[in-house]
């Protein structure tokens, strides 16, 4: 969840992937978030600090950092 980073819908970049938020567990410095892609799957992101998320169905636009590896 970590390599993944929630940015605000407005920004216009096509290497970002589009989301809607589904569900936040706040833990006090983070949250994980859990969002919806337009394919209907679902991944979880580790958001730090205050952030800039207003709550479940708000659109945002995901960029992975760093390397990824799936199993």
């Amino acid at each position: 969840p970590e390599q993944i980073e929630v940015l605000a819908e407005s920004h216009a970049d096509p290497c970002l992937t589009p989301a809607v938020v589904t569900g936040q567990d706040f833990h006090g410095h983070d949250a994980l978030v859990t969002l919806r892609l337009l394919d209907g799957s679902t991944v979880t992101a580790r958001t730090f600090g205050s952030g800039t998320l207003s709550g479940i169905d708000q659109r945002v636009a995901l960029r992975v950092r760093d390397q990824v590896r799936v199993f």
